[in-house]
């Protein structure tokens, strides 16, 4: 829910995907972004049909490329974000 309202307020927003579907559920808005490890859902289904392991699939990924994909987003976001002003 958190990252749904982060998005709907224009705030860049990074959506963490394991076993779930990105497609559905990810961060609506140009400043949304979704990463997953290197498994696709498709992927994560077949090893795990019933998803009883949500835990052990969301460690596919790793804490640098979620900074690395969260530093990428701030910088493609910064350049777009209007200018403030002063009052």
């Amino acid at each position: 829910g958190v990252m749904h309202l982060a998005a709907a307020a224009g705030a860049p927003t990074l959506g963490l995907f394991g076993p779930s579907d990105e497609r559905l559920y990810a961060p609506w808005g140009d400043r949304g972004r979704v990463l997953r490890g290197a498994r696709s859902l498709e992927q994560i289904r077949t090893l795990d049909p019933e998803l009883s392991q949500a835990i052990c699939h969301m460690m596919d990924l790793s804490v640098d490329s979620v900074v690395a994909a969260a530093r990428r987003l701030v910088s493609e976001t910064e350049s777009a974000r209007p200018a403030q002003v002063d009052g």
